[in-house]
C-alpha cells in the first residue's frame, strides 16, 4: 500500500502564521483596551428641554455604557438617586426628573469622563407675568411679541414705564457659564447679561415697547427690563439654535490697575489735554467688574466705552496722573457648531452685519488685494462658518509669527509671510468681511503663568444664531507660551475657543468724536485698545508727554 509522506511546512508558511497570530491577538489586545478605557459620554439632545420636576427626561447620544455601572446624570449640578433612572443603555437614558432639580446644564458623567452639557429649564421656575407695575413708574413688560427665538432675533417687548429714552437703562437675559454646578432660582440671584450698544442691540426705545436683539451669550430664562425706576418684573424666554451652543465652563477672577502719566509740559497760557482711557469691555465672557479705586474723577464716565478725563491748565514742571484699579471675572470660552444646520445668510439689514462687514479705519475690508484674496481662500464657499475656519488655516500657513514686526500693513505682511498679533488678527478679519462674515479685532492683554500682561490682539467672527465666536489667530500657531493644557492642540483649540488668559479692553473699532474742533487728536498705535482718538490738545497747550503703563496685574483669584 502506497503510503504518502507529510513533509514539513516551508518556514515562511511557518513565519505568515505565527505573524498572523500574533496579529490577531494585539488587534484583540487593543480592542480589549479600547473597550476597557472607553470614550467619555457625548450628549446630542434632551426631551423634554423645559419641564417639570417628576416629569421624565430622556437623554440621547453616545458611550453611556450598556449598563450604569456607577454612571449618573447630574441636572443643574444635583445628581438623581438611584432609584430615578428607568433605562440606561449606551446611546439613551431615561430618568425622572427630581423635586429638588434647579435650571442648569445636564450633563452624563461615567468612568471615562463627562459629557458637555446641554440646558435644561425647571418650568416651576419660569416667572409669571404680574397684572401690572409692583410700584408708581416702575417698569413693567406686559407681553412679548414671541417668547421664543435664538441670539439674533429681534423681540418686541411690550409694556409701560419703559422711559422715552433709553439712556442708562437696559434689557437683561439669562446667562448661563456652563459651569455644571451652576442654576438659578429668582430673579436676584440669576446671572444677568444685557444687551450692548458696541453690538447695536438696542433696535428701538419707547416708553411703551422696546424692540431689541437677543444679545450674544444669552441664555434660555428670565428677561426683564432695568431702568432708573427700578427692575420689572421677568418673562421667561426660551433661547436655543440647532447650529450651536456658547458656553463658559471655567473663571478666573483678576485684580488689576494701569495708569497714564503727564509731563514735560509746554504751555503758555490755558489749556487742556482731553483723554479717552479705555475701560476693561462688559461682554458675556468678562463680566462682573468693579471699579475699586479712581484718581482723579472721569469727565464723562461712560463715552463708547471709554472714559474721557480732562486735564485743565497743565503748567510746566507739573507732573500728572490717572490712575484705576479693577477687578473682573473672566471666563474661557467654548463653541460647538453643528456645521451643516449654520445659516448660509445674514440679516443684511441689521446694524451689527453692515457694520461689522464694512471697512473701517483697522480693518481694511475694501481694499481690492483683500477682496481677491478673500474670493481666492473660501472660493465657492457659502457657509460663513467654513469660511471662517479656511481664513483662519490661510493666515496660519501664510504667516510666520514674528512678535517684533512693527509695521501694520496687512497686505505687506502677507508679501513678507510674518507678523505680530495684530497683524494676525486684522488680517483674519479684513478678509472675513470682504467675505460678507462679520468679524472684529479684539484688543487687550494676555495674562501669562507669570502674571506679565502682554499687549495682545484676537478675534471675533458672527454666525447667526449662534453669537460671536472666538479665534485667536497667532495662538493657534502654538508658538508663544499660554496657559492651556499641554494635550490640547492649540491649531483646533484657537478657532472656536478661548481661554480665560485673555482681557479685552475693546471689540472692533471704539469711534470718538473730539470736543474741540481746534483741537489737535492723537490715535496711540501702541495702546492695545482700538480707538479712534486716545489725546486730544486745545488751547495754548503746545506740547506734552503722554506714558501710557501697561495692565499690571495685582493678583489671580
Amino acid at each position: 500500500m502506497d503510503t504518502k509522506t507529510q513533509l514539513p511546512k516551508p518556514f515562511f508558511r511557518r513565519r505568515e502564521v505565527l505573524f498572523s497570530t500574533i496579529f490577531l491577538a494585539i488587534l484583540a489586545i487593543l480592542l480589549l483596551s479600547s473597550r476597557m478605557t472607553g470614550r467619555p459620554p457625548q450628549i446630542e439632545s434632551i426631551t423634554p428641554k423645559i419641564g417639570f420636576p417628576q416629569d421624565v427626561m430622556v437623554i440621547t447620544g453616545n458611550f453611556f455604557g450598556d449598563q450604569r455601572n456607577g454612571g449618573e446624570v447630574v441636572i443643574g449640578g444635583y445628581a438623581p438617586v438611584s432609584s430615578g433612572y428607568l433605562d440606561w443603555s449606551d446611546d439613551q437614558i431615561s430618568l425622572r426628573i427630581p423635586e429638588e432639580v434647579s435650571s442648569g446644564m445636564v450633563r452624563v458623567i461615567t468612568k471615562n469622563g463627562k459629557s458637555k452639557g446641554l440646558l435644561f429649564t425647571n418650568k416651576q421656575q419660569i416667572p409669571v407675568v404680574l397684572s401690572g407695575p409692583g410700584k408708581p413708574g416702575q417698569p413693567y413688560i406686559s407681553s412679548l411679541e414671541s417668547e421664543t427665538g435664538s441670539v439674533g432675533t429681534l423681540l418686541t417687548i411690550s409694556g409701560m414705564n419703559f422711559g422715552l429714552q433709553r439712556g442708562g437703562s437696559q434689557v437683561l437675559f439669562t446667562w448661563i457659564s456652563g459651569d455644571p454646578s451652576q442654576g438659578y432660582t429668582e430673579v436676584e440671584d440669576a446671572s444677568m447679561i444685557a444687551a450692548t450698544d458696541y453690538d447695536l442691540d438696542y433696535e428701538q426705545w419707547g416708553d411703551r415697547e422696546i424692540l431689541v436683539w437677543v444679545p450674544d451669550g444669552a441664555s434660555s430664562g428670565q428677561m426683564l427690563v432695568v431702568t432708573d425706576k427700578g427692575k420689572s418684573n421677568a418673562v421667561f424666554v426660551e433661547i436655543e439654535s440647532a447650529a450651536g451652543t456658547k458656553l463658559f465652563p471655567e473663571k478666573r477672577t483678576y485684580s488689576v490697575q494701569y495708569s497714564l502719566d503727564v509731563g514735560s509740559v509746554s504751555a503758555d497760557g490755558e489749556n487742556n489735554l482731553n483723554l479717552w482711557i479705555p475701560q476693561l469691555v462688559q461682554a458675556p465672557e468678562q463680566r462682573e467688574i468693579q471699579l475699586v479705586s479712581e484718581e482723579p474723577e472721569p469727565l464723562f464716565d461712560n463715552v463708547s466705552g471709554v472714559k474721557l478725563f480732562s486735564l485743565e491748565n497743565l503748567s510746566p514742571g507739573n507732573n500728572y496722573t490717572i490712575f484705576q484699579s479693577f477687578m473682573v471675572d473672566r471666563y474661557s470660552v467654548e463653541t460647538r457648531v453643528n456645521v451643516a444646520k449654520v445659516p448660509t445668510t445674514y440679516d443684511t439689514d441689521r446694524r451689527l452685519y453692515k457694520r461689522y462687514t464694512s471697512a473701517d479705519l483697522i480693518v481694511p475690508a475694501d481694499d481690492e488685494g483683500i477682496l481677491k484674496l478673500g474670493s481666492r481662500i473660501v472660493g465657492r464657499e457659502r457657509n460663513p462658518y467654513r469660511k471662517a475656519r479656511e481664513i483662519y488655516r490661510y493666515v496660519l500657513a501664510q504667516l510666520q509669527v514674528d512678535l517684533e514686526y512693527k509695521g501694520r500693513d496687512i497686505l505687506k505682511a502677507v508679501e513678507e509671510r510674518k507678523g505680530n498679533p495684530y497683524i494676525y488678527a486684522v488680517l483674519f478679519c479684513a478678509l472675513a468681511r470682504s467675505q460678507d462674515v462679520p468679524a472684529r479685532p479684539i484688543s487687550g492683554y494676555l495674562i501669562d503663568r507669570d502674571l506679565q500682561a502682554t499687549r495682545h490682539y484676537w478675534a471675533e467672527f458672527y454666525i447667526e444664531t449662534v453669537g460671536w465666536i472666538p479665534a485667536d489667530p497667532i495662538l493657534g500657531e502654538g508658538k508663544i507660551r499660554v496657559n492651556i493644557p499641554p494635550e490640547v492642540d492649540p491649531y483646533a483649540y484657537f478657532f472656536g475657543n478661548l481661554d480665560f488668559n485673555h482681557l479685552a479692553l475693546s471689540k472692533g473699532l471704539i469711534e470718538l468724536n473730539q470736543l474741540d474742533p481746534q483741537g489737535r487728536t492723537v490715535m496711540r498705535s501702541d495702546i492695545p485698545s482700538l480707538q479712534g482718538i486716545h489725546e486730544e490738545a486745545t488751547g495754548a497747550l503746545s506740547s506734552y508727554n503722554a506714558y501710557w503703563s501697561d495692565l499690571d496685574v495685582l493678583g489671580i483669584y
